[in-house]
């Protein structure tokens, strides 16, 4: 049996955490798994802890992969953040970088995730799903990062060209499965942005796939909002969301 804390926040986050621009769409109801409240725990305790000292606590994010994670905007996942959880100091870190696939990130993460010593960690990039490299950075991270990681799939590309379209769109549907299979290996948490893109367009039958794309690949302006939107909307109903 689960029960919500912060009932009333929460209810409000999921109401009114959309920026104005994806109010024009209908939003997918989100619900996390329950890998990622189990992965929360020590996120949960320490907002729980906070709620009832005088001290406000600083809880530190870090999002990291290559491009489709550097658009991400700090500022508007901080105030997000801020709106839903108010007891907390939120940082809001972007380290991900551009043109980077997994195996080139691998001999990085001494560099780039260690050092920040995270509270949490997003993570999403391309690559070294079928040669080693995923995983081995996901080893990597359980033994070595010391905070909760995040894991988030692909969300939908989609090439104009047809025959590159339907290759692209068959190994990003493998390749998403694979993820989930390792996030759940190495005990991280998971939020499958790829069903959670699929819903969206299916309750918004106007939109098609390209309309939330700039090049076929890459979310435009209103992808990169969905993107933050179901990302924030699983994360903060896991940390308010206990087992019993």
């Amino acid at each position: 049996m689960k029960k919500l804390l912060y009932l009333i926040g929460s209810l409000l986050f999921l109401s009114n955490c959309s920026n104005e621009e994806l109010k024009k769409y209908q939003l997918p109801e989100i619900t996390p798994s329950q890998i990622l409240v189990t992965a929360l725990n020590d996120s949960r305790k320490m907002i729980t802890d906070n709620d009832k000292s005088s001290k406000t606590t600083l809880f530190k994010i870090q999002f990291h992969g290559q491009s489709i994670v550097k658009g991400i905007k700090e500022k508007r996942i901080k105030q997000t953040l801020a709106d839903a959880v108010p007891v907390i100091n939120f940082e809001i870190i972007n380290t991900a970088r551009s043109g980077l696939q997994v195996p080139q990130l691998l001999p990085l993460m001494a560099e780039d995730i260690y050092p920040q010593h995270a509270d949490v960690l997003f993570f999403h990039a391309y690559g070294g799903t079928e040669t080693g490299e995923l995983e081995q950075f996901f080893k990597n991270l359980k033994t070595r990062f010391t905070g909760e990681v995040i894991i988030f799939n692909h969300h939908l590309s989609y090439p104009e060209d047809k025959k590159h379209n339907k290759k692209l769109t068959d190994l990003e549907d493998k390749t998403s499965i694979e993820m989930e299979k390792l996030a759940v290996k190495y005990s991280f948490g998971f939020i499958d942005l790829r069903s959670e893109w699929h819903k969206f367009l299916e309750l918004n039958k106007q939109v098609a796939p390209q309309d939330l794309l700039r090049d076929g690949i890459h979310p435009n302006d209103d992808g990169k909002l969905l993107l933050e939107h179901i990302l924030m909307t699983h994360f903060i109903a896991a940390i308010q969301t206990s087992e019993e």
